[in-house]
């Protein structure tokens, strides 16, 4: 699998009311996106989305919906003070996980996880 990504994981764990995020670097990936067009009730409007592709080898993971995916690494940690929205703001490329999918068919370097997400 060609992975010539990067990306910074944040983590969502629930803690009572809060969700506490926790950062993690990822590499190597390989990261593709695309715009694609929605058409509603007022028109048509555009959302970006992501496929993303993590080897098994890359290391342990417990990916889920709701986790946010950021391309490149990036230090920002999640706090009071700084949100995840704040993050959302500050950087174009990211996608929060709609499916996540282990995919352990075949040689032991062909599983990988199957990340896709959108905004």
């Amino acid at each position: 699998m060609y992975t010539p990504h990067s990306m910074t994981w944040y983590e969502a764990t629930k803690s009572g009311t809060t969700t506490v995020w926790t950062r993690h670097e990822v590499q190597p990936v390989m990261w593709q996106a695309s715009e694609i067009a929605i058409a509603d009730k007022q028109g048509s409007t555009s959302a970006d989305r992501a496929s993303v592709y993590v080897p098994a080898s890359s290391g342990s993971y417990a990916f889920k919906k709701g986790d946010v995916l950021v391309k490149g690494i990036v230090n920002d940690k999640i706090t009071t003070s700084f949100t995840i929205s704040a993050l959302m703001a500050k950087y174009p490329t990211w996608v929060k996980i709609r499916q996540a999918d282990y995919k352990d068919y075949g040689s032991a370097g062909m599983h990988h996880w199957e990340l896709r997400g959108g905004v």
